[in-house]
C-alpha cells in the first residue's frame, strides 16, 4: 500500500533511530541477526529514495549517511582502491575471501552489490566517464569491463597505482617510471611524465582528472616539502605546479581537493584558473584511513564520498598450509604484514608490518611469539632479503628507495649501501653468499635485474653492481637457484605481452626457458633445484619439475597444488618453508572488515562554515 511506505528520508531516519534505540537485552541475539537484512533494505532504500528524488542534488540538500558491509567472509581491501562513478550513483571496491574475490559495484539504489564477472583477482578499478566501463588491473594486465555485461577485453600490459579515465577516452595511470597514458579501448602505454632526479622523485600516481582536461596527482620524493600534490596539463606535462605538500594522496571532487591533514580528512576549494587551493580547510572526517605508503582509503565523485574511517591497519595471521593447501598451524602473532620472509634455517620471519605512520621490518620467530623491530628509519622499509648465514638483512628503505642492510644480532645501525635516483628492491642472496640480486626501475628500460657482489664476511660492494638483464621490458622477482654456486636464476618477464615465469643461466644470461605458458608470478626454486613453485593467474600455487641435463633444462607441465587467498597488492601471497613441505601465507585475522561510510552531498560540508 503506497500509504504505508516511507514519504521521506525523515521517515526512515525516525524508524532507524526507533529501531537502534531498542534495549540490547530486550533482543535475543539470533533475532538481531535476522533484523540486521531488514534494515540493509531499509538504508538502502533511504538512498533510493534520496537518489531518484534529487537526481542532480543541489548544494542545498542536506547530507545523507550511509554504511556498507561486505558480506559475511568477505574482506574489503582498501589497498586496491575504492572508486565512486563521476555520476555518484555507485561505488566499485575490492574484495578478498571465500565470498567472492574480485570486483564488487554497489549502486546506491539496490540493495545487493554486483560482482562483475571475469574480474576474479581484479583490482583498482577505474570508472569511466560515463559510469558504464570500469579498467581494472589483474596482475600487469589492465583489462576493460562493461556493467551491462560481457567478458572482460585486454587494454595493455601494465601495471598502476591509481588511474583516471578522460572523456576523450584515455587512461592516465600511474606507474613506477612515471604517468603513462594508453587508450581506453587498447593500446601500448606511452610515457607522460619522467622523475626528475635533481628534486628527488620517486613515484607519480594516483591521478585526477580536472573538468577542464589538466590533471592531479601525487609526487613522491626524498625531499619532505617537494612531496605532495600536482597539477599538469596533458600539452605539457613537464611544466608543473605544486597544490599543496603532503604525504598522502588526494581526491578531487566538486570543485575541491581532499587529502589527509594528520588522522583527519580535510577539503578545501580548488580554483581551476589560478590551480590555487582557497579558502578555509574544513574536516570532513575525524579520522581516516591511510596505509604505510600515504594512500588514502577514500574516494569521491559527483558528490558522494566513500571511506574507510576506521584507520585501523586489517591484520593478518601468518599461517601454515600443506601441500594439499590444508592448514597445519600457525605462526607468530597476527599484524599488518606485508612483505615477509624465511630465514634461510627456517627458523624467523622478517616482515614488513605496516602502521599509520609508515612500514618498519620487524623479526618473529615461533607460533605466538611477539614480533621485535628490526628497523628504526623514517618511512616504509619492506622487501626483507637475508643473508645465508642469517646473519644480516637487505632491504628497501623508501627515504630514498634504495638498498640498505643491517646486521640481525647487534646494535649496528642501518648501512645505506646504494645510491641511485633510480628505485631498487632486493630480491635474493646466493646460497654462497657471493651474490645479491635486486631489480631497479629504469625511466628508459623499465624494471631490470642488477647483481652486487658480496665479500666473505657479508660486505656488499656497490661499486661492482652490474646488470644481469637490461631490456626493453619488465624483468624481476627474481631467485638464485639453490645450489651453493648458483648456475640460474628465475624471474618474471612480461615480454610476451603479459608477465610470465622464466629461467635464464647465471652468472652469464644465455640459455633461457618458459616455465609458466598462461601467465604467472612469485617464483620460487624447491630446496634440490629441481622444482619451480609459482602463483597462476588465478592465485593458485602451481609446481613444475624441472629435468638437468648436459646443462639443459626441461619443464614439466605446470601442476596446480592448491588455490591461495587474494593477498594485497603491498604483500607476496606465500613463503616456502626451507623443506618446500610446507607454505606460510597471509590470512585475515580477527574481525574481517570496518564498513565503509557513504556521504552522499558531501559539499554541504563546506555550508557549516561560517
Amino acid at each position: 500500500d503506497p500509504n504505508d511506505r516511507f514519504q521521506s528520508a525523515q521517515d526512515v531516519k525516525r524508524d532507524l533511530a526507533l529501531a537502534m534505540a531498542q534495549p540490547k537485552a530486550s533482543t535475543p541475539t539470533g533475532r538481531l541477526r535476522r533484523l540486521w537484512p531488514a534494515l540493509a533494505a531499509v538504508v538502502a532504500a533511504a538512498a533510493t529514495f534520496f537518489v531518484s528524488r534529487n537526481p542532480a542534488r543541489p548544494k542545498d540538500d542536506p547530507m545523507y549517511h550511509l554504511a556498507i558491509h561486505p558480506w559475511e567472509g568477505a574482506v574489503i581491501d582498501p589497498d586496491s582502491h575504492v572508486a565512486v562513478s563521476p555520476d555518484g550513483r555507485q561505488i566499485a571496491y575490492v574484495t578478498t575471501g571465500k565470498a567472492g574475490a574480485g570486483v564488487w559495484v554497489q549502486s546506491f539504489d539496490h540493495a545487493n552489490p554486483k560482482l562483475l564477472p571475469g574480474t576474479e583477482n581484479g583490482r583498482f578499478p577505474i570508472w569511466s566517464p560515463d559510469s558504464r566501463s570500469i579498467a581494472f588491473q589483474h596482475f600487469s594486465t589492465i583489462m576493460r569491463t562493461e556493467l551491462e555485461g560481457g567478458d572482460p577485453m585486454r587494454i595493455c600490459t601494465q601495471a598502476y597505482l591509481g588511474g583516471a579515465w578522460t572523456k576523450e577516452g584515455v587512461l592516465i595511470l600511474g606507474t613506477t617510471e612515471g604517468l603513462v597514458k594508453v587508450p581506453a579501448s587498447g593500446g601500448d602505454p606511452v610515457a607522460l611524465t619522467r622523475f626528475d632526479a635533481s628534486r628527488g622523485e620517486h613515484s607519480h600516481n594516483f591521478p585526477f582528472v580536472l573538468p577542464n582536461g589538466k590533471v592531479l596527482f601525487r609526487i613522491r620524493s626524498t625531499r619532505p616539502e617537494l612531496s605532495g600534490i600536482y597539477v599538469i596539463q596533458l600539452s605539457d606535462p613537464n611544466a608543473r605546479n605544486q597544490v599543496v605538500a603532503t604525504g598522502s594522496t588526494a581526491i578531487y571532487d566538486a570543485g575541491a581537493l581532499l587529502w589527509a591533514r594528520g588522522s583527519s580528512l580535510v577539503a578545501q576549494r580548488f580554483d581551476e584558473g589560478s590551480q590555487r587551493l582557497i579558502g578555509e580547510i574544513s574536516t570532513i572526517a575525524e579520522r581516516v584511513g591511510v596505509n604505510a605508503f600515504g594512500q588514502l582509503y577514500a574516494h569521491a565523485a559527483g558528490g558522494s564520498l566513500v571511506a574507510d574511517t576506521s584507520n585501523v591497519m586489517e591484520t593478518q595471521q601468518l599461517t601454515w598450509l600443506d601441500r594439499e593447501g590444508k592448514r597445519a598451524g600457525t605462526y607468530g602473532k597476527p599484524a599488518a604484514i606485508r612483505w615477509f620472509r624465511f630465514s634461510p634455517d627456517g627458523s624467523r620471519v622478517a616482515a614488513s608490518l605496516a602502521a599509520t605512520n609508515g612500514a618498519s621490518l620487524w623479526i618473529t620467530g615461533a607460533d605466538g611469539e611477539p614480533w621485535t623491530r628490526f628497523t628504526l628509519l623514517p618511512g616504509a622499509t619492506s622487501h626483507p632479503v637475508w643473508e645465508p648465514n642469517g646473519g644480516q638483512i637487505l632491504f628497501q628503505s623508501q627515504t630514498p628507495s634504495n638498498l640498505f642492510q643491517k646486521a640481525v644480532r647487534t646494535a649496528d645501525v642501518e648501512e645505506r649501501i646504494t645510491r641511485s635516483a633510480n628505485r631498487q628492491w632486493p630480491l635474493d642472496w646466493s646460497r654462497d653468499g657471493r651474490w645479491v640480486l635486486y631489480y631497479e626501475s629504469s625511466p628508459v628500460t623499465q624494471r631490470d635485474l642488477w647483481t652486487m657482489p658480496a665479500d666473505a664476511s657479508g660486505k656488499l660492494d656497490p661499486s661492482q653492481a652490474r646488470p644481469y638483464l637490461q631490456t626493453r621490458f619488465n624483468e624481476y622477482m627474481g631467485r638464485f637457484s639453490p645450489e651453493p654456486n648458483p648456475r640460474w636464476v628465475t624471474y618474471l618477464s612480461n615480454e610476451s605481452g603479459r608477465e610470465e615465469v622464466y629461467i635464464q643461466s647465471f652468472p652469464e644470461a644465455k640459455a633461457k626457458v618458459a616455465i609458466s605458458s598462461h601467465g604467472g608470478a612469485y617464483p620460487e626454486w624447491g630446496p634440490d633445484g629441481r622444482e619451480i613453485y609459482y602463483v597462476s593467474p588465478e592465485f593458485k600455487l602451481m609446481s613444475v619439475s624441472l629435468t638437468i641435463a648436459n646443462g639443459v633444462i626441461s619443464p614439466s607441465r605446470p601442476k596446480e597444488l592448491f588455490p591461495l587467498p587474494l593477498g594485497r597488492a603491498t604483500s607476496n601471497p606465500y613463503a616456502m618453508a626451507p623443506d618446500a613441505k610446507r607454505f606460510l601465507v597471509p590470512l585475515p585475522a580477527g574481525k574481517a572488515s570496518a564498513p565503509l561510510e557513504i556521504i552522499i552531498n558531501w559539499p554541504a560540508m563546506f555550508k557549516k562554515k561560517p
